[in-house]
């Protein structure tokens, strides 16, 4: 990949990941609220791969 093109598709996923952690967590144990599932992690754990 040209540098361009991976610097690119490094803030896409970065971007995804922002998104994904504004509007994707929620309790784990509804007991618990302070113990919260999130996945931004997962587009961030794809950029080795590019």
């Amino acid at each position: 990949m040209h540098r361009t093109q991976r610097l690119s598709v490094i803030a896409l996923l970065a971007a995804l990941s922002f998104i994904l952690m504004l509007i994707s967590q929620f309790p784990i144990i509804p007991g618990a609220t302070f113990l919260k599932m999130d996945f931004s992690f997962i587009p961030i754990s794809l950029v080795p791969f590019y």
